[in-house]
């Protein structure tokens, strides 16, 4: 029986690379994975901002597996009442409003799923 040189050597090499990158080797999700839905989501960032002045803010995600994630980008988006938001950073208006409020919204959708949340914040 002949064994073939150029497939040992291949399969030796799959080997060796599985051996010393497995502990650390991630695979990307392929068709039929599934995740776990999102159950609760917070804004984190600041109370108060003043006017005229930016402020970045997260979406903290807990899903329903227990795993939880921070999103300052895709798949979170992020606007606002009164000021505005390009990407994750929030700019207040020019002028406080009156009242000095304003709500901001974040949401997260990733594979068909999708949570809000909603903050208010005092503009100074």
């Amino acid at each position: 029986m002949k064994v073939n040189s150029t497939w040992c050597r291949a399969a030796m090499a799959v080997a060796a690379v599985l051996a010393v990158a497995a502990p650390g080797l991630v695979l990307a999700a392929g068709p039929g994975t599934t995740y776990a839905p999102p159950r609760m989501a917070r804004i984190v960032g600041s109370a108060t901002v003043t006017h005229n002045t930016p402020s970045s803010y997260s979406l903290f995600v807990t899903f329903t597996d227990g795993s939880t994630a921070t999103f300052n980008g895709s798949p979170a988006t992020f606007s606002a009442t009164k000021g505005s938001f390009t990407g994750n950073v929030y700019m207040a208006p020019v002028v406080a409003p009156s009242p000095p409020y304003d709500a901001l919204h974040a949401t997260y959708s990733n594979s068909g799923y999708k949570v809000t949340a909603n903050r208010v914040i005092t503009i100074l």
